[in-house]
This record gives structure tokens, sequence and C-alpha cells, in this order.
């Protein structure tokens, strides 16, 4: 589905909507007017993709709801049914009428998920916004992570950290799946672990292939830590796709690890450093997503000049 440009507009004025909540008073800046209009941008793309179904509540000749729900191939082939994402899910109005459109958003998505025969379908809520998460509750979603959005600025603090004696960085990928065999117990937390109803061993196995898709073809920059020949750390950067021509370019830090037997020495700093000194002169902006009781990695970030801008709640519903 493909929106109108009078749809986008009246997109925007939701995007907007969404990102004053919870002190919507129908003001407007000129920073939030730009985000809103990048929003209503970069959901319009997605709407005209394959496999993605756009649904939107009107009330009085607004757009009062929307929500997008796309299928995830990568998920999809690994684990073997049909998986999707709800990217996007506003509503406006009192915590009542909000709670009712979500619903009927929620309502409208799911529908389409079943005929698409979806298994597995995740969200996450910014917020987290308790309205939209009682919604989606109330289709059978449960919480399985709590993040913390950070971004780093080009124009910001530009960290440094000594690269420790014995001690090289490596960018070469030519042999991804021995690269990931080093890194197979890189990362042991995150929504799949903390969720009851996947087991370990599985959850275990999609990050070890994620980590692959990584090396193989998604991240556009890597950057192994050595010592000697062994790798002990691994950042992987993948451009952050947006619309419009006014939009910056910015990159997500996907993976960010060390092995557990080298940490707590400091190398994540002068791993993530070396990585900001390397590659930050090809975005205007990084951004990074972590737990929000991964203490260590929220300490690294913060004091590495990454800022905190929003708190998303990770829920999942299984078939």
């Amino acid at each position: 589905m493909t929106c109108s440009r009078i749809n986008i507009d009246l997109l925007a004025g939701l995007a907007r909507s969404a990102l004053a909540w919870p002190l919507d008073r129908g003001e407007s800046t000129t920073e939030n007017q730009a985000a809103a209009e990048l929003m209503a941008a970069r959901l319009e793309r997605l709407a005209g993709e394959p496999g993605s179904h756009l649904a939107l509540a009107w009330a009085d000749g607004r757009i009062i709801g929307a929500g997008l729900i796309r299928l995830l191939a990568w998920d999809t082939e690994f684990f073997g049914c049909p998986c999707a994402l709800i990217d996007t899910l506003w509503a406006c109005g009192d915590n009542f009428r909000r709670l009712e459109t979500a619903r009927q958003m929620i309502s409208d998505l799911m529908s389409w998920g079943d005929e698409q025969g979806v298994q597995f379908t995740a969200v996450k809520v910014p917020g987290p916004d308790p309205i939209l998460c009682q919604a989606l509750e109330s289709f059978d979603f449960y919480v399985t992570d709590n993040t913390a959005c950070l971004s780093w600025s080009r124009d910001g603090y530009r960290p440094q950290a000594e690269l420790p004696a014995g001690f090289s960085f490596s960018s070469d990928r030519s042999d991804p799946e021995k690269i990931a065999r080093s890194f197979a117990r890189l990362f042991y937390d995150g929504r799949f672990h903390n969720d009851a109803r996947l087991a370990p061993d599985k959850a275990d196995a999609l990050w070890q292939a994620a980590v692959l898709n990584q090396l193989k073809n998604e991240a556009s920059e890597i950057l192994i830590l050595e010592k000697g020949q062994e790798p002990v750390g691994l950042t992987t950067l993948k451009p952050i796709q947006a619309a419009g021509p006014e939009a910056e370019p910015a990159a997500c830090l996907f993976l960010l690890g060390v092995i557990e037997a080298h940490r707590g020495r400091g190398l994540g700093r002068v791993l993530l450093a070396e990585t900001i000194r390397r590659f930050s002169p090809g975005y205007k902006r990084i951004e990074v997503e972590t737990s929000t009781f991964n203490r260590p990695a929220l300490n690294l970030y913060q004091s590495m000049g990454f800022r905190l801008n929003q708190i998303k709640l990770s829920l999942h519903w299984r078939r």
C-alpha cells in the first residue's frame, strides 16, 4: 500500500503527536516537525515495499492511528516459518481513545499476518508507552526485553583509547565462518534469550547466525580486535535506510562485543573508539541499542559520547 501526498501530510501530524507523547499539547517545533516528516516519509517507503501492510484509523478527516507490519526474510529463513515485525504503531487522543485505536490497528495488522501464515511477530514500543503495551498484551504479546536507544553525533565528543601491546585491528572477513565460530558465545542476553518460550540453544544459534550474516553481507563495515592471531572483539556497522534528501547519513552499531575471557580490561572501549575513528567520517550519526540491565554497556556508551534518546520495550507474539 502506498500513501497519497495528503496522507503523508496527515501522517506527519500523527507522527508529531507520537513524538510529543506523553505531553502532547498540539505544539509544534521546527525540530519535531522535521523529525515527523522523516518518520512519515519512511513509513510511506516501507508501505510501498512487498511483504508489508499499512493500517490507518480515521476520525473527522484526520488520521488518528497508524500501524505497519512487514515480513522478515532473515528471521523467516532461520525459524523455518513466516515471521513479522510490527514496525510502527501510533495512536493519538486521550488514553481511552488511544487504547481503542491501538487495538484497532493491531487487529488489522494481525489479520494480515494470519493471511500470510505468520507464526512469530516482534514489536518494540517506544517510551515504553503503557497504553500501546496494554493494547499489545490484549492480543497475547509478552515482554522480552527493555532496551536503551543511544546515538553518537559526529559533531560531538571523539573518544580515544590506547591499543594495548600485543593487540591489533583487522577488517578482513575473507573467512566469515571461522570468525563467527570465534564469537559463538559473544552474546547470551537480549530479547531472544529472555524469551522463555524459546529454547536457550535456539537463542544461541540465532545470535551465531546473526553474527555470520553480518560478516557475510549485511554489515557495511566490520572491525576485529585480535590478540596475536586470535579474534577477541568485534564491531559491525550497517547503514540506516532513511527517506528524503534531507535525511542525515547514519549507521547502526549492530554488534559490539568482547569474548568473555578478555572482558573487564577496557578492550570494549578500545574497540569502540577505533570503530568511531575509522568509520564516523562516512556517517553523521551512529545509533546503538542495548538492554537497560546491561550496565557495563550503558556506562561504556555514555562515557564515549553516546546520548540516551529513548527506551523501548520489546514484545513477542508466537502462535
